[in-house]
């Protein structure tokens, strides 16, 4: 299967971000980067969950990193293999975004389907997914409900695949100020904008791309080693 068609699939898992990204189904591959990344995934850990962090600072800076850390929830869900998503998503949404959470909920499903049909073609076959943020601005503040905008990187490649794909977006995240903390309520994104590689940097194969990150895992994600 052509990369493309993949990276149309597999990113539906971060349908609940990139608002028009076809939902359908086909081979795509979710397992750790390395087998060793089982572990639990703690979200909102950097927000400051329990009322610590960022996330309880009823100030921009606040409303900027948990909109910035809710950028990692998808690849949160795709790798997590000891924390519910129910879990996962309860850390950071609002008790309102009932929207999103069933895209959220509704992509990683659509994920895990088709990653158990590439399973039983390739059960040994490596699968890349980061997706990152690069920059963040915030567009609207109060004391109740705030606007961030977060311009992020997503990259995905697979055993089988002729090139790695990615794509940048810049992502807008609603928050509304809940329980004494920062929470998402909604978020939608936009192509771009998008950068070349430089010409000292060529674009390489999966096959290149997986030698070249061997021993890595995904911010955020890393193994206990």
């Amino acid at each position: 299967m052509e990369p493309k068609t993949v990276w149309r699939i597999a990113a539906v898992v971060v349908a609940a971000l990139v608002v028009g990204v076809a939902a359908g189904r086909g081979t795509a591959e979710r397992s750790t980067v390395t087998e060793t990344v089982t572990k639990t995934v703690e979200v909102p850990a950097k927000s400051g969950e329990g009322g610590g962090g960022l996330a309880a600072e009823r100030t921009p800076a606040g409303a900027r990193s948990v909109a910035r850390d809710y950028i990692g929830v998808s690849q949160a869900l795709g790798y997590s293999t000891t924390t519910s998503d129910d879990e996962l998503l309860d850390g950071v949404l609002a008790s309102g975004a009932v929207s999103e959470r069933a895209r959220q909920l509704q992509g990683v499903g659509d994920i895990r389907d088709s990653v158990t049909a590439a399973r039983r073609k390739e059960p040994n076959g490596r699968w890349w997914w980061v997706f990152s943020p690069l920059a963040t601005a915030v567009r609207d503040f109060s004391k109740e409900r705030a606007t961030v905008q977060v311009w992020a990187l997503n990259v995905q490649s697979q055993d089988g695949w002729k090139r790695p794909v990615g794509a940048y977006v810049t992502v807008t995240v609603e928050l509304v100020w809940e329980d004494g903390r920062w929470r998402v309520f909604s978020s939608q994104a936009t192509p771009g904008p998008t950068v070349s590689p430089t010409s000292d940097a060529p674009v390489v194969d999966s096959a290149v791309l997986d030698r070249r990150l061997d021993g890595f895992d995904p911010a955020g994600l890393e193994a206990d080693r």
